[in-house]
């Protein structure tokens, strides 16, 4: 077969466009290739009036194509090609020739020219799609859209005989419903059975009348919406939710008064967003109780709704030995003292130096007696209560050795007459050496705690607690991991690392990347002299240089009377900046401020971290002058 060049003769082509009636513009496509196509002859017009090639496939099939098909290559073969390459590449699947396929294949066709929605899983996968809409029943079945508008999607998309459409459609007239309206007839969902229509609700929703299958003989109305939804759907008439409550279920009292009482009771010392929780958890009150069960079993039913829980001891936890059901008025009367009671103890004030103690009955005050000894007074006042209210009230506090020796000493002094007795016994007491005790913590300590205390240091327990307290909170804030046992109980904290040693010693972690605990923590003196002693430091006093030395640094901190931990900087020059004299503290950031005079005689207060650690060299001159230096040197266009 031969080819015609338009280069070659421009005669033999207009002798062809004129024979096929073509314009001047026409290609001749005689004895070109196009892949395995190659036009042998004119085909004549097609339907559209296009310019038609015979073609001969290197398979033998000889067919007419358009010439716009050919110069596209759109068109390469009659076929072949692809149902080589099909047998070729082996499908994954296995199901190409299966009517679930060709019915994929459709439903992606019609994705594309009817513009309806597609599941982007179907779209890539044939896999997908056989997964989730199964395999035909039957040949006489066919896969359609419950609701036409909405696209092909796994929710809207089920098998139906031919004959259902045409069934749904009676229905569809019958129930006087829409053309889109899904018809769930006979359809099972979980544990219920469609069997009739059931009209719609005041929203104007189309309603179904369904059975369950539990043995409930009342047909229950349902949403076709909320029938068809998979997730959250309607699947009983409850009877799953019951049984799975059943199942769930522990002491089945959540909504008896006692459960109320356990969860307020546990809301309040547990909770800090709740409104009393200052005046519970706040202050250290807790439940020893670990379930309701617990509590139930100790407490009981409520024996009247007037009653509600109590505390014996307003100070004390929440436990069986503790807690009683009490009316309101006993709820009143056993209450925290005021903050305006002088004595700690309600009902006990002091007047002329002596204990007045009364008790109130009926809007009535009744007065118990005058006493010197704040102990008697307490007695009274507990007697006086069991004899009107018939309970106790008040509790003794606990004492500390000096108090109890004080106590001892008014006792004598009241009883006995003669005086030089009275003396002998009280020097007696006197030099009687008694253990350090703190009342804040109740903790006891005596000469066996773990580290050497220096002598006549009685208030390292209540150091101690305020260390403890103050890493606490500093973990909260930087984030720091705090033994477990520590953040609950403070005797453990004081047990592993004992008390304080001495004023000049302070708690610090040996290696700060690991948090607060036993074997990475220690108690370590002070020394900020020696951190500073690489500096020199001086003070110009009527143009007199004086070297400041640590016995003046010392000097200095007893006179304005700052704690040990505070660094005392007083002289020492920090690249620009020359330290003159102590402003004050930063309440805001509790930080120290020193009074610094610059190379430039400009004064500014500094803190000691920005000045040692190099963060703060001026008052701001450097960066200004290194400004003034760049825009001196910088080249600026001239304006025209």
């Amino acid at each position: 077969m031969f080819t015609i060049s338009p280069k070659e003769n421009l005669e033999v082509l207009d002798y062809y466009r004129k024979k096929f009636g073509m314009n001047s513009k026409g290609q001749i496509l005689l004895g070109k290739r196009f892949d395995r196509y190659l036009v042998i002859d004119f085909g004549g017009r097609g339907t559209n009036n296009n310019i038609m090639w015979k073609c001969r496939c290197d398979c033998g099939t000889i067919r007419n194509v358009a010439g716009t098909t050919l110069n596209s290559w759109h068109t390469t073969s009659c076929g072949c090609k692809r149902a080589d390459m099909m047998t070729k590449t082996k499908s994954k699947h296995g199901g190409s020739e299966t009517p679930e396929y060709k019915i994929w294949i459709q439903i992606k066709n019609k994705h594309l020219k009817q513009f309806v929605g597609m599941d982007q899983r179907w779209k890539n996968s044939f896999e997908e799609f056989i997964k989730d809409v199964g395999k035909r029943p039957s040949p006489d079945y066919n896969l359609c859209r419950i609701n036409g508008p909405e696209g092909y999607y796994k929710n809207n998309m089920e098998w139906r005989a031919n004959n259902q459409n045409t069934e749904d459609a009676r229905y569809r007239k019958k129930f006087g419903l829409g053309r889109d309206a899904k018809i769930l007839m006979h359809r099972v969902f979980g544990n219920l059975t469609v069997e009739n229509y059931g009209g719609k609700n005041h929203v104007g929703q189309v309603c179904w009348l369904c059975r369950c299958s539990c043995g409930n003989p009342e047909l229950i109305s349902v949403i076709g919406t909320n029938l068809l939804r998979e997730v959250g759907g309607t699947k009983s008439c409850g009877c799953i939710h019951i049984n799975r409550m059943s199942d769930r279920a522990t002491h089945r009292m959540s909504d008896s008064p006692e459960y109320q009482a356990w969860r307020n009771m546990i809301a309040r010392c547990n909770n800090p967003n709740h409104e009393a929780y200052k005046n519970y958890g706040g202050r250290g009150i807790k439940v020893l109780w670990n379930s309701f069960e617990e509590f139930y079993a100790d407490m009981g039913d409520r024996p009247s709704s007037d009653l509600s829980i109590e505390r014996v001891n307003n100070d004390d936890v929440y436990w069986n030995h503790n807690v009683i059901w009490a009316t309101a008025i006993e709820q009143a009367r056993n209450q925290r003292v005021q903050t305006n009671n002088n004595t700690g103890y309600a009902g006990i004030s002091i007047r002329n130096g002596k204990y007045e103690v009364a008790i109130s009955l009926n809007k009535k005050i009744n007065h118990l007696g005058v006493f010197s000894i704040l102990n008697d007074a307490i007695d009274a006042r507990i007697a006086g209560e069991l004899k009107y209210w018939g309970r106790q009230y008040t509790f003794k506090k606990v004492l500390t050795p000096t108090e109890l020796r004080d106590q001892a000493m008014a006792r004598i002094m009241n009883k006995s007459s003669d005086e030089t007795i009275a003396n002998d016994i009280i020097n007696t007491i006197s030099n009687i050496k008694l253990p350090t005790m703190q009342i804040e913590t109740g903790i006891k300590s005596d000469n066996k705690s773990k580290s050497n205390r220096e002598p006549g240091y009685v208030n390292a327990n209540k150091e101690t607690h305020t260390t403890w307290m103050s890493f606490k909170q500093k973990a909260k804030m930087r984030g720091i991991e705090v033994d477990k046992r520590w953040k609950e109980d403070f005797l453990t904290f004081l047990s592993d690392m004992g008390p304080k040693p001495s004023p000049d010693h302070s708690f610090r972690r040996m290696d700060t990347k690991i948090g607060y605990f036993k074997h990475n923590c220690e108690w370590k003196i002070n020394d900020t002299n020696k951190e500073l002693s690489k500096y020199d430091a001086y003070l110009e006093v009527n143009g007199e240089r004086i070297v400041v030395n640590d016995k003046m640094r010392e000097e200095f901190r007893n006179k304005l009377s700052l704690s040990k931990d505070v660094k005392i900087v007083l002289g020492i020059q920090f690249d620009k900046l020359h330290v003159t004299d102590y402003f004050g503290r930063n309440d805001k950031r509790r930080t120290h401020l020193w009074v610094c005079e610059c190379e430039c005689k400009n004064t500014i207060n500094v803190e000691v971290a920005a000045l040692i650690n190099g963060h703060t060299k001026s008052c701001g001159c450097t960066k200004i002058n290194k400004l003034i230096d760049m825009n001196k040197t910088r080249d600026y266009p001239k304006r025209k």
